[in-house]
């Protein structure tokens, strides 16, 4: 199996805060994450696509096809937006990294899915080097 990395970057702004819980609560639970006015990150995303190299091209899957892909579905919805009030597909939901990778992989999957290849990670970087990664196996690739 190969992997084929597309990265890109975005600047978001949010908030970590349930709304059922008190803002000491959040505060206990999300530190300085959780200020009333929210705060900013500037984010890096990895988006991984595995697979076989496709006898007929040689490629796993076309750098520029995904890097399109990536920037239109996810990159042109969530750059220079709060994530809690400008993306409906996050609303209602605490927009840690985890959170934004669930969503990213729900709209990239199957996008990015081929014949001979499927997406099988997904990381975020912070501006700080803190990271997430999100990947399934491949049973569970339908998600």
């Amino acid at each position: 199996m190969h992997t084929v990395q597309v990265t890109a970057h975005f600047s978001s702004a949010h908030r970590l805060a349930r709304p059922d819980w008190s803002d000491e609560h959040n505060a206990q639970v999300y530190g300085v994450c959780s200020n009333k006015n929210g705060h900013g990150h500037n984010y890096k995303l990895i988006v991984e696509v595995e697979g076989a190299p496709d006898p007929e091209t040689a490629m796993v899957t076309n750098y520029v096809e995904v890097a399109a892909i990536v920037q239109s579905e996810i990159i042109d919805k969530v750059d220079h937006m709060n994530l809690d009030i400008d993306v409906p597909f996050l609303h209602g939901k605490v927009t840690t990294t985890e959170t934004l990778l669930t969503e990213f992989w729900a709209i990239l999957n199957p996008l990015l899915r081929t014949n001979n290849a499927h997406l099988s990670r997904l990381t975020i970087v912070e501006g700080n080097g803190c990271a997430t990664s999100y990947s399934h196996t491949e049973k569970d690739m339908s998600r």
